[in-house]
């Protein structure tokens, strides 16, 4: 399944993106080789470069590049990296501040509570009799 091109962006937000892209990447390479029906080939008798497979090929139209001849980008992981570390701090960020404007609010409630209960109408009336 692919998303629609208008919801695309969505993948860049997932931490579950970044860390799959990291961990494939660290564990292909394109000079890995499984066995293949093919016959013979450049790696040896019934062996082929991981990089033919097909859900490799799946990968790259998927944006994920992974196990490519000549491509530094399917080789390091610092991009995945630095991404996870970006949505890392964005997230603790918003629950940070998520967390101090409840706190405020709650500290209003209390205060309006606290002012009403100072100056009630009840505690004047009260306070009138007893003169």
């Amino acid at each position: 399944t692919k998303l629609p091109a208008a919801l695309d962006w969505i993948r860049y937000a997932s931490p579950i993106y970044w860390t799959f892209r990291g961990m494939l990447k660290s564990c292909f390479k394109w000079n890995d080789t499984l066995e293949c029906f093919k016959g013979s080939s450049e790696v040896g008798a019934n062996q082929c470069f991981l990089e033919y497979h097909p859900a490799i090929d799946q990968y790259k139209e998927r944006g994920i590049n992974v196990a490519t001849y000549k491509d530094t980008s399917s080789e390091t992981i610092a991009l995945e990296f630095m991404a996870l570390l970006l949505l890392l701090f964005i997230l603790n960020f918003l629950i940070y501040a998520k967390a101090w404007f409840t706190r405020k609010h709650s500290e209003r409630q209390v205060d309006n509570a606290q002012e009403r209960t100072r100056t009630s109408p009840v505690d004047e009336t009260n306070a009138q009799h007893s003169e």
